[in-house]
């Protein structure tokens, strides 16, 4: 990445990405904004190629299995079990949303630890960095930050939520 540097050193000015990088980055960003839907889902025809299936072929001694939940929509889920009877941490991953099961709506499900990916901290009022993403033409936009608070969060709930607010009382001691 080649950045190009800043004539005068004012307040004002912002650094600047060579062409080709602003090219391929608003790109991007043009096809994961229509990927977004303003309900909180994802369009899936558009991001297909993403969504493949790999057969449980077992190369070690570890077993899976495929489990159907909703044939009719596709929503199925892979079993994997070890060959032994030792004790595993359970790991839990939900890629492309709208997965209800385990959300974090659930009162008796409790969240000891959360491996965050793409982390949006705060609470309900917007911090600093994200009042500076406005109108910087970057690729995490105000409204995309909106939009990724809306699909995750449980319908109704606000920023404030025990899922993402670190400094709520309800949040997990552990983070990674």
């Amino acid at each position: 990445m080649i950045l190009e540097r800043p004539r005068h050193h004012g307040k004002n000015e912002r650094l600047t990405f060579h062409w080709a990088v602003r090219l391929v980055v608003s790109m991007v960003s043009a096809v994961f904004d229509n990927a977004c839907r303003l309900n909180g889902t994802v369009n899936r025809r558009l991001i297909h190629f993403l969504d493949y299936q790999t057969p449980p072929i077992s190369t070690t001694s570890v077993t899976s299995t495929d489990i159907s939940i909703n044939a009719t929509r596709n929503l199925w889920i892979r079993l994997y079990s070890p060959s032994n009877n030792q004790l595993l941490p359970v790991l839990i991953f939900f890629h492309g949303g709208g997965f209800s099961f385990l959300s974090p709506a659930f009162a008796w499900f409790t969240m000891i630890g959360l491996i965050s990916i793409q982390p949006f901290f705060g609470g309900e009022e917007r911090s600093q960095s994200e009042m500076q993403l406005v109108g910087s033409g970057l690729l995490v936009s105000v409204p995309l930050t909106d939009w990724c608070w809306n699909a995750y969060l449980p319908l109704g709930s606000n920023r404030d939520h025990a899922a993402v607010n670190v400094s709520g009382e309800r949040f997990p001691a552990l983070l990674l």
